[in-house]
């Protein structure tokens, strides 16, 4: 069982987590103001840290874990292979909780910070996603595959005023066709306006859920059940 201090650190995170998914969720941005204090708060608990720590030694590896995780996720930031509200919220997760929450889930798996945790168990999250869709469809009597893995039914109007993508399309022989594979930035309201010409009144889409949703759950499962995406491969390999 984690001390305290540790907790109230992973409960101040939780709380940023959900405020930036909510902030996710309704704009699809994240101001800074929502990280700088936290970050603060993650200045507060270091300083705290050196001053009951008798053997600063100890503090070495945890917040040079933190370090480099930070680093990496910048660089993995500005190559834009991640997303900059996930990467913010990920370097202030690990500043400001860098100590390990609970055991590893194995007993030859090694204790590593709750945002690395996060981070792996988001991703398994993720990957889950497409699984919960299609319970999800089946359980309502829909059966359309691939369509029931990614997406779900939704009436045109309703579709226009979500974040989703439309997995029907107008061709330019004015078939209805299937686009499974989504393009970011691609012009929206021209393919919906095709769809009503054609008629259309409801289509199949695949919500944008933002990568903050699935890290925000992971790090519940990280501060409760640990590593479980690297328990998984481990288990896997034994």
């Amino acid at each position: 069982m984690a001390d305290p201090w540790t907790l109230a650190r992973w409960g101040l995170v939780a709380l940023m987590l959900s405020i930036g998914v909510v902030l996710d969720l309704r704009t699809r941005r994240v101001p800074n103001r929502v990280w700088l204090p936290f970050l603060g708060l993650g200045v507060l608990f270091a300083a705290r840290d050196l001053a009951v720590t008798p053997d600063k030694a100890d503090l070495l590896v945890p917040y040079g874990i933190a370090a480099v995780l930070c680093g990496l996720l910048y660089l993995l930031w500005r190559l834009r292979l991640f997303g900059g509200a996930d990467a913010k919220a990920l370097m202030v997760a690990a500043l400001l909780c860098p100590f390990p929450l609970v055991a590893a889930p194995g007993p030859r798996l090694p204790a590593f910070p709750p945002a690395f945790d996060a981070l792996m168990d988001g991703t398994l999250v993720l990957m889950l996603y497409p699984l919960f869709l299609l319970v999800w469809n089946l359980a309502h009597g829909r059966a359309r595959f691939p369509a029931a893995f990614l997406g779900l039914p939704m009436t045109l109007a309703e579709a226009r005023n979500r974040h989703v993508w439309p997995m029907q399309r107008v061709g330019e022989d004015g078939t209805l066709r299937w686009q499974y594979w989504q393009k970011i930035g691609g012009d929206l309201d021209e393919a919906y306006l095709a769809l009503e010409r054609a008629g259309v009144d409801a289509v199949w889409v695949t919500p944008k859920i933002p990568f903050l949703v699935p890290l925000a759950l992971g790090w519940v499962l990280a501060g409760t059940l640990g590593n479980l995406a690297l328990y998984i491969v481990a288990q896997s390999v034994a």
